[in-house]
């Protein structure tokens, strides 16, 4: 079992987040998961790519 704050959600997200459109107002992925706590974690991680570029810069 790997360890809180390892960076397990982030290399979940970021495959998914590199292939979104940035400027479409359509759905642009689903994740499938299986907790409302894993779910409110991804959304924050979601959030937090918001305004950046890939490598995470803004």
């Amino acid at each position: 079992m790997a360890r809180t704050d390892s960076g397990k959600t982030v290399s979940f997200v970021i495959p998914m987040v590199v292939r979104l459109k940035t400027h479409s107002l359509r759905v642009g992925a689903l994740a499938l998961l299986p907790g409302g706590g894993l779910v409110l974690q991804t959304m924050k991680v979601v959030k937090g790519f918001k305004g950046r570029t890939v490598s995470g810069r803004e």
